[in-house]
Order: structure tokens, then sequence, then C-alpha cells
């Protein structure tokens, strides 16, 4: 073919041509290099032109780049990939630094061709790596280099292996290739043991890794632990082989497939986060899968100890439902195996973080099947007869998962819970009043819920509230609870209740004999987030669910007037107090409770102290 190409053409502007004759006829100057009849001196000057043309070449982007016959140095090859072109073509002899091998290295990503020119006069090379060339590769230039200790061909199609077994230094080989293109890989030689006796051979992605009797002295592949950890140091400083690495140890972790170092997968993640940013996409389900781990003891300490270190919930709420995943698997782990601490320190988190949060979160602690996870160590201390203070966080954990959450009350009503209280009741009553105190709070919050409350509607269950009436005059928080229970199931009315033994009428004799028998300005230890269940009950038609109630608030006023105060006007609940208070009869305990109530609110509003009612 014939270029048109004046004879009185500038350089700069020759050099915009000739970049864009290369897009088109990436062969041109290959072909004629040598052969043009007019001044060719132009030519040493070319290649600094044509990088120098910036804004004007750069909308003819190179994609092919043949320099062959033309006098290039190192530094001008370098410059030339600023496009990352897709072939790079030349013949001269050229000198190659170590860093202008690097640079031309960080240009050539997206090379498919590349002449073996590069690999004239490296005959004292000893480390060489060429990667992810898809065309079928000669391997027949190694011999040129028989000093060569380590070969890396990553994602490289292989013609023959056979002249590799000529490499009497090569202690390193790596042929290993990602899952899109290990199906192009060659067999390998017959008769390899005088190749690879020798090796560390990387076969990762070849489908060869499952084999026996391979003859290396180390592999790295992707059957099993070593074989994969081996794997991953061999490739820690390329993008996608690590990338896929890490995925097949997150397989094997969650597999639980023997793995014992975890401790060096840790430290894989955390240096590959390190030299490429987008690992993290990888390493977050690996450190989750390290974290699922459960049959190391000294990893469970290790998690619990740095999870101990974080503000939960609060620094946990970018990761919240992998959190409650951990706390779930690693209590589950806990039932066959008892390791005390660290279930202390699960329980404790877990017990703080349903304190601390609510709505939509507090729901999702029940969905990842932590109130179940509960209910099975509570089962299994019941079996080994263990009361301690772990029961009683357990218990304590129910309480407050359930609080204002009908999802989950009605989840422990599912899973047998009611039965469990039951039992742990009938053995442990007299050992803790801590303990049936957080139980009877937990069953406190099912009443609360009106659909619920009929899983109570037994003799044997409203019989155990009546008893737990007069528990303990030491211990009020349990009688309160009680009553609490007792008077919402009351407050559907006579209609609802159906029992003849015990019947409506005495339940709420015995209710309202209990709640007189209280001091209404005793200290209690008890902490509301809202009101609104207890002032609920105002408006009901039952004088003794009024009254525990009114009892309730104004107990509540006068011991933290500050802050229940507050509430009881915000809530509604001052307004109700006032409408008990006017239809009721002058002088009754009721009316008395609900003028104490009202009063301390008042002068809490005004700035001023409240005074107290006797029984």
């Amino acid at each position: 073919m014939s270029l048109p190409v004046p004879r009185t053409l500038e350089p700069p502007a020759l050099a915009v041509l000739a970049a864009r004759v290369l897009v088109q006829h990436p062969w041109a100057l290959g072909s004629r290099g040598s052969h043009y009849p007019w001044d060719t001196s132009w030519r040493n000057g070319f290649l600094s032109l044509l990088s120098d043309a910036g804004g004007r070449t750069r909308r003819v982007r190179l994609q092919t780049v043949d320099v062959r016959g033309l006098p290039v140095d190192a530094g001008q090859l370098v410059r030339l990939m600023v496009d990352r072109p897709r072939v790079l073509r030349f013949d001269s002899a050229v000198e190659f630094s170590a860093d202008s091998l690097c640079a031309l290295r960080d240009r050539c990503v997206q090379l498919r061709q590349l002449t073996d020119a590069l690999l004239r006069g490296f005959s004292s090379l000893t480390h060489l790596e060429l990667s992810n060339v898809y065309s079928d590769v000669d391997v027949s230039f190694v011999a040129r280099m028989p000093r060569l200790v380590a070969l890396v061909l990553h994602n490289v199609s292989i013609v023959s292996m056979e002249r590799l077994a000529v490499l009497s230094e090569l202690r390193h080989l790596d042929i290993s290739s990602p899952p899109p293109v290990a199906g192009r890989r060659r067999r390998p030689p017959a008769d390899p043991d005088r190749l690879l006796e020798r090796l560390f051979l990387g076969i990762y992605g070849c489908n060869a890794s499952h084999r026996k009797h391979i003859p290396a002295l180390r592999i790295g592949g992707d059957i099993g632990e070593t074989q994969l950890l081996l794997a991953a140091a061999a490739h820690r400083r390329h993008v996608f082989m690590v990338a896929d690495v890490l995925e097949q140890l997150e397989m094997l972790l969650q597999m639980n497939n023997g793995v014992t170092r975890w401790q060096e997968i840790l430290h894989l993640a955390l240096d590959s986060m390190d030299e490429f940013s987008f690992c993290k996409d990888y390493s977050y389900p690996l450190f989750r899968s390290v974290a699922l781990y459960r049959k190391s003891v000294r990893l469970r300490h290790f998690i619990a100890m740095t999870l101990m270190n974080f503000d939960v919930p609060r620094e946990m709420m970018f990761c919240f439902e992998g959190f409650l995943d951990t706390l779930s698997h690693m209590l589950s782990g806990l039932l066959s195996e008892r390791d005390n601490f660290v279930e202390r320190v699960l329980i404790f988190l877990l017990n703080k973080t349903c304190c601390d949060v609510d709505g939509r979160r507090k729901v999702m602690v029940g969905e990842r099947g932590l109130v179940k996870m509960l209910l099975k160590a509570i089962h299994a201390r019941l079996q080994d007869h263990i009361c301690d203070d772990v029961m009683c966080c357990l218990w304590s954990c129910l309480w407050n998962v359930t609080d204002e959450t009908p999802e989950n009350c009605a989840l422990f009503l599912d899973n047998r819970g009611m039965r469990l209280f039951t039992q742990c009741l009938s053995k442990f009553k007299t050992d803790s009043g801590d303990l049936v105190r957080n139980m009877m709070g937990l069953v406190g919050n099912i009443a609360e819920v009106q659909h619920l409350r009929a899983h109570f509607m037994t003799k044997e269950t409203v019989e155990t509230f009546l008893r737990l009436l007069n528990y303990s005059s030491a211990d009020l928080e349990i009688s309160y609870h009680a009553a609490g229970v007792l008077s919402n199931m009351l407050s559907d009315g006579p209609a609802a209740w159906t029992l003849s033994e015990p019947g409506c009428v005495e339940v709420s004799a015995r209710l309202e004999r209990a709640v007189r028998g209280w001091n209404v300005m005793a200290e209690r230890s008890i902490n509301y987030r809202s009101l609104a269940p207890i002032i609920r009950l105002l408006r009901c038609d039952v004088p003794e669910s009024q009254l525990w109630a009114a009892w309730a608030l104004a107990n509540l006023t006068q011991a933290v007037p500050e802050r229940y105060g507050r509430m009881v006007e915000e809530e509604g609940g001052a307004r109700l107090l006032r409408l008990v208070a006017a239809a009721g009869d002058q002088g009754s305990y009721l009316v008395r409770l609900a003028q104490l109530c009202l009063g301390t609110v008042d002068r809490y509003r005004d700035g001023g102290d409240g005074d107290g009612l006797a029984a």
C-alpha cells in the first residue's frame, strides 16, 4: 500500500499523522520504515515528538505501537505506553534499567502481544515473570536464561513445558491461573520428575491440585489449607489471583474443613487490603468466616476480647447483622463446649445491645436466631442444675429483647419459653431473687401484648402469678411484675377471663390487696424507656388494673421526678390521671394515688418538690 505523506510536512504534524496511521494500519511503519524515499532524519526525534503532541494525539488513542526499525531507547518506549496500547512491537536492542523495566511493566497491563526482544541479553536473569499472556506461549526463550531461579507464568497458555527441564537452577515455577482460563492450560510433560522434584510448583486453578504424588517440595494449589496459603503467598502481588484465593479460603472456613492456621489467614487478608484497596470486598467476608470458625479456643477468646474493646452496639451499627450472626454462631458453639469466659462476654455484649437498640434492630435480634439461642443456653444450664450470674443474665437478655417488641415475645412463646419459665421457677425460685425478678420482667413484657395474653390463661400459670404477689417483702420487684401481668390480663374485661378457678373476682381482690400493701415511696431499681404500657391501663374499666397503673406512676414520679414527671406529661398520662381522679370516689386509694402523681408532675414542672403519701 502507499501512504500519502507530503515531503514538506512539519515534524509535529507528521507525528500526529503517524499516530493516526499506526491506529488504522499498525503494520505500516514496520513494513516501510527503512524504505521511505525522502529524508529519514526526522525519525530520530519521532518518538519524542509523538509523546509531546499531547492533546492532539489523545483523540486517536493508540491501540498498537509498532516501532520496528526505529532507534528507540527504554525511556522513549515507556513514554509510548502512556495510552496503554494492546500491542507493542520493536526489534532494536534496547538496554533496560531496573527503573525502566518497572515503568514498562506498570504500563503494560493491557498488552496482548509483546515481542521477545525484551528478553534478549538477559542471560544472567534469575527471576522472570510473564503473566496474563492470553495467546499460546512458546517458552523456548528460557533456553537463553540458564540462571533462572524463579519463573512465574500466571494466566499463561503454554504450548509446551518440555524446554523448562533444561533450567537446572529453577526452584520456583508458578503456572497458576484463575478459573476462567484454567481450562486452557496444557498438560505438564509425561515425566516431570526431573523438573519438579526440586521445585515450588504453583498450579492454582490448573485442575491438578487434587492429584497425589506430585513431585514438588511445595505446592501452591487450590486443595486444602496448606496449598491455598502457599498459593496466596506466591500471588500476594497479583490482584486477580489473590482475590480468587481469598474467596477459596472463605469457602474453606465456612465449611470448617480442618482449618488450623487461621492467624495466617487473617494476616493474609490484612496484607491484601493494604496492597489492593479492592480486596476489602473479599476480605470482609473472609473476616466473617474466620469469626464464625468456632472450634479454636484461642480464636474464641481473641474475638471476645476484641469485641469488648468496642462501644457496643454503637460502633457495630454499620455491620449490625454480621455482628448478631457472629454472636449467635459463637453462642451455639458454646452449647456443646462450655467456655465460661467467652460465654459471659458474649451474653454481656448481647444484653447491652438489647438495652441500647429499639425498633427494627431489636426485631433483628430475634430474626437472627438469638432469642432461640438464649433459650437453648438456659435449657443447657437447667439440665446441668446451674443457677449463677450467667443464668440471671440470660433471662435479663430475654427481658430486654422482648421490651415493647411483640415479635420477640411471640418467638419466646413459640420456642417453649413458658415451659422453661416454669421449670426454672420451680427449681431455682429460692436460690436467686434476681433470677425470678428477671423472669417476671420478661413475662410482664409478654402480658403487655394483647393477643399473646391468652397463653397465660391456664390455672397453673395464674396460680403461679398469685403466689408471687406475696413473694417477699424485701423484694418488691417480683410482686410488682406479677401484679402487672395480672393487671394486663384483667384489663381485657370479665368476658375475656375464661377460667372458673381462680375466678376473675378472686384474682381482682387479691391484686388490690397486694397493691395496697406496698409502700409508694419505696426505692426500686428499674428503668423504663417508655411509660406507655402502664398508662394504657388507665383507659380500661377495671379498677384493680387502674390501681396498679396509678401506683406504678406515683412510685416512679416520687423516685425520679425529673425523668418520670416529664414522661408522664409527654406520654398523655397526666390527662388520664385527671380523668381517673375526677371520676373516682374522693378519698379512695386510687384517687389519692392519681392526685399524688399529678401533684409531683405539676410541682416538677414548676420547679418544686413533691410530698409522700401513706397507704
